[in-house]
């Protein structure tokens, strides 16, 4: 069909196809862009019924280009701003969300500083601000910390906020109130004095001896003692005194009449006769003189445990009561009518009163929970905050009057429901009243842990609660305080970590909360919620560690672990929960760290520092003896290597100063060549000096209380008898700054017959090369932590708890036995802090509320 290019039809669908076209008619555009530039086509074209030629045909061609550029570029452009501002977008809040986790996490360390510290006061540095506020009836810090305008970013803002919950749970005082219900083995604070219950009760002064002692006399029964007649004692079954009235041990005063007699009272103020039923017996303290009061009399002058008088003769460390002053023996001696040795003449070298124990020095540095007697002030303190020359009277925010009221669970203390105690790193629950000497670990029928694995004892989203439902979260104890379904535990409007305790106590597992928000400028917003429950830190997580090299050199040993809290050793040899956890670690940067050359069988771990060049490998050596085994690794090879590793995990706690104290005696005036020091019952430990090599050669010492003693010098024992012995009811904390030398003689070395690795600490800050010759005649109970000197052990003693130095040797076999319950335990004598024991994101349905 032919076209009229002048006016007629249009050209239908069907004409002139592209491929009918000629060659110089391009189907798009006469302009088009090649390597030399911007080109025309100047052969002629038809367009809408003109024939364009030249020049002219090029102008509208190029405006039209010119628009189809436009709009592709803006399509391009748009494409591109389009993904650029998403990009943005995702950059942000990428941006944002890793701040916000950043600094969330600051947020957790600035309430576990304030908490290690005990220190809530307002800080600020370079523009950055935090303000605390703390809630003594909720028990509850908060912070705000505010960060100065374009700390992070132009435009970006951000804010942190922080909770602390039971913030003075480790930090408690115990001031005696009038109100409290009391319970055996609490601790309180009264007119400068400190006591101790010895009968439940409320409302019942300090004063009075029938619910209360004075802390530092030996008034508990104690099994392994042996009395003679007229000595004074509790029997904490049932809260009673008693008098002995034939000599005897390990017989309860309770379960045996014909040995003992009970006192129905105990009198500062003479009583009104009759003085009690007939058959009875009280006791009238009155001065330095004790009476003995009946029905039918009172008889004077009886020579009871605490009564001083002339004629006897005193030993060391024995405690006398006279003219309403405690006091102690310094030398032994008889007193045989000699005005020299009165009481009265304490100034004379052979009596002192019992306050002076751990006087205050000014140029001793104090940590936190170090006791002191103030002598100016006639007043007990604690220490609160680490510090040195602060006097006691003028410096509260460092020091108080009233002793620890600790949470850690006591095998004395009475304890009643819905009471809660810390053990081996779990706060329990008590299930019952009446609840004393039942080991929350093993005692399932009276405790409850907040880690139990027990659904009708942990919160849940789904469950609906009443007021008054005790339930377990995230390691802690909650209470319900309003009604409510699937409201989270952090939720303070409808629960309580802060738990009333049956002493009158609110006291709680201690928990820090932080919340970060970050503001960008375009208006977005991040905000991240952590939650940290805090506990002790782990001080000795390892059987045997060594800064430097560890080697083990002779064969036929055996290094594994268990766990006190649940038993003996020989019960769990061969426990998969309790038998494979012990560690070997050594962090030296020589070839190898850590040597084992024979038989040795590691039933747990090793680790040592990594190689300088790759593969980076543990510096480890061991022989083809050499067997390293978890309780599920394979027969072959003898090394699981999955148990061999290069991260090295060292505390190393720096060692604190003590507190100065009374001399001990040189071991040769000993009486019989023994001494026995502390008190039996005692909470507060009783603190001991000695100046020079402290040589037992063939010399006893006996630990019957809470001891520290502080060597300036060696510590050395030999020949036979030659030792130190913990007795049950005693613990020793010893500082030494010279050799530790104990010889392999019979009867000689370390005794610490508790089997509590716990009771016997032994501490050096020496920087000599350290021989440990343990005897074979003890196993070796306890904690040796000597990070400056090195440790040669032999004679291939078992040693039953954890050993740090700063390198050790073992020329004979290597029988350790780990105590696991060191990882969660605080030691005194060590710089304890506490640390973060879980760190989560809260999610959505669990967030918490912030101040």
């Amino acid at each position: 069909m032919d076209t009229d290019h002048t006016g007629g039809k249009s050209r239908g669908a069907n004409d002139a196809s592209a491929s009918q076209r000629p060659a110089s008619d391009p189907p798009c555009s006469s302009v088009y862009l090649s390597p030399a530039g911007l080109r025309t086509n100047t052969g002629p074209r038809r367009g809408n019924g003109v024939l364009i030629r030249g020049f002219n045909s090029a102008r509208g061609t190029v405006t039209l280009v010119a628009l189809c550029l436009v709009l592709v570029i803006w399509g391009v452009l748009a494409t591109y701003l389009a993904l650029t501002t998403r990009a943005m977008q995702l950059s942000n809040r990428s941006f944002q969300s890793e701040l916000s986790h950043q600094l969330a996490e600051a947020g957790i360390e600035e309430g576990l500083r304030a908490f290690n510290r005990n220190d809530w006061s307002d800080w600020s540095n370079s523009g950055t601000s935090v303000d605390w506020t703390l809630d003594t009836t909720n028990k509850r810090a908060t912070a705000t910390i505010i960060y100065p305008a374009n700390k992070f970013a132009q435009g970006t803002t951000a804010t942190v906020k922080v909770r602390v919950d039971n913030y003075d749970a480790y930090s408690l005082d115990a001031p005696w109130i009038s109100s409290k219900n009391y319970r055996p083995n609490e601790l309180v604070g009264y007119n400068g004095t400190w006591y101790v219950c010895i009968r439940a009760h409320s409302n019942q002064s300090p004063l009075n001896m029938n619910y209360w002692v004075p802390e530092s006399i030996p008034w508990q029964w104690n099994a392994a003692k042996t009395y003679v007649a007229d000595d004074l004692v509790v029997d904490v079954d049932n809260g009673t005194w008693y008098r002995c009235t034939s000599g005897n041990s390990g017989r309860q005063p309770s379960a045996y009449p014909a040995y003992w007699q009970s006192l129905v009272a105990i009198h500062t103020t003479a009583p009104a006769w009759p003085y009690v039923a007939t058959g009875q017996e009280a006791l009238l303290i009155n001065g330095g003189a004790f009476t003995r009061l009946t029905n039918q009399n009172s008889t004077w002058g009886y020579n009871y445990t605490w009564r001083w008088r002339s004629g006897p003769t005193y030993n060391f460390d024995d405690v006398v009561y006279y003219n309403g002053v405690w006091y102690r023996c310094l030398t032994r001696h008889t007193n045989n009518g000699n005005w020299t040795y009165s009481v009265q003449n304490s100034g004379a070298g052979y009596w002192e009163p019992v306050e002076s124990i751990s006087a205050w020095n000014s140029a001793t540095s104090y940590s936190i929970g170090d006791v002191v007697y103030h002598s100016a002030s006639a007043r007990w303190y604690r220490c609160v905050i680490a510090h040195s020359n602060q006097a006691p009277s003028t410096s509260s925010a460092y020091w108080s009057d009233s002793p620890l009221l600790s949470s850690e669970w006591n095998a004395n203390t009475q304890y009643s429901s819905n009471d809660t105690v810390i053990y081996g790193g779990v706060w329990y629950l008590s299930l019952q009243n009446n609840n004393r000497n039942n080991n929350p670990a093993t005692d399932t029928s009276r405790w409850i842990g907040a880690n139990t694995t027990n659904a009708s004892y942990r919160w849940n989203a789904t469950s609906a609660y009443v007021v008054g439902a005790y339930r377990s979260y995230g390691g802690a104890w909650y209470r319900c305080i309003v009604a409510n379904t699937g409201r989270t535990p952090n939720n303070t409007a409808y629960w309580t970590s802060v738990l009333d305790q049956s002493s009158g106590v609110k006291t709680g597992t201690p928990v820090v909360y932080a919340e970060a928000t970050v503001n960008i400028g375009d208006g977005t917003t991040n905000r991240t919620q952590l939650r940290a429950p805090i506990s002790p830190a782990s001080l000795f997580p390892n059987a045997v560690a060594a800064n430097n090299n560890l080697t083990i050199s002779s064969s036929g040993g055996t290094v594994d672990s268990y766990d006190s809290l649940q038993g003996t050793y020989t019960s769990q040899v061969g426990s998969a929960d309790t038998n494979y956890s012990a560690m070997l670690v050594a962090g030296g940067s020589s070839t190898p760290a850590l040597s084992i050359n024979n038989t040795t069988t590691v039933r747990g771990y090793v680790a040592a520092s990594p190689a300088t060049s790759s593969p980076f490998a543990p510096q480890a050596s061991f022989s083809s003896g050499t067997t390293i085994k978890g309780p599920s690794s394979p027969v072959s090879p003898n090394v699981d290597l999955s148990r061999v590793s290069r991260s090295p995990f060292i505390t190393n706690p720096s060692i604190q100063s003590t507190p100065s104290g009374v001399s001990l005696p040189v071991p040769t005036s000993w009486p019989s060549s023994t001494l026995s020091i502390g008190t039996a019952g005692a909470v507060t430990p009783s603190v001991y000096e000695y100046s020079g090599s402290f040589d037992l050669s063939g010399d006893t010492l006996h630990i019957n209380g809470p001891v520290i003693l502080n060597i300036n010098g060696e510590l050395r024992t030999r020949g036979t008898n030659g030792k130190i012995q913990v007795n049950s009811s005693g613990s020793v904390r010893i500082h030494f700054n010279g050799r530790l030398r104990t010889a392999n003689t019979t009867g000689s070395g370390l005794n610490n017959t508790t089997s509590d690795p716990k009771k016997m600490i032994i501490l050096g800050t020496s920087s000599l090369t350290t021989h440990q010759h343990l005897s074979a005649t003890y196993p070796f109970y306890g904690i040796l932590h000597m990070p400056n000197g090195t440790l040669s052990i032999n004679n291939s003693p078992h040693h039953y708890g954890a050993i740090s130095a700063n390198s050790v040797s073992f020329g004979n076999a290597a029988n350790v036995h780990y105590d696991t319950s060191l990882r969660y335990t605080a030691i005194p004598g060590v710089d304890s802090a506490y640390t973060v024991s879980d760190l989560r994101e809260l999610p959505a349905g669990e967030q918490a509320t912030m101040p």
